[in-house]
């Protein structure tokens, strides 16, 4: 059995751990923030949510993109 160490839980890292997640893959997620100060990143990338779509979690992520702009599967 493979585990993957996912470093960081910003968009990013959360994004990887998902998609590995989808694939069957088990992951850890270790964050170094330990209060609630949230990520520094602003932004999702569209080829992020594009990724998430078949999830369901781009929906999650930004509402209105997920609204806006359907992704086609497998997009």
């Amino acid at each position: 059995m493979t585990t993957v160490l996912v470093v960081g839980a910003g968009p990013t890292g959360l994004a990887l751990a998902a998609q590995l997640h989808a694939f069957g893959i088990t992951v850890r997620v270790v964050e170094q923030r330990v209060d609630d100060q949230p990520s520094r990143a602003f932004v999702v990338q569209p080829r992020t949510l594009a990724v998430l779509a078949p999830t369901g979690l781009a929906r999650a992520a930004s509402p209105r993109f997920a609204a806006e702009r359907p992704v086609a599967p497998g997009a």
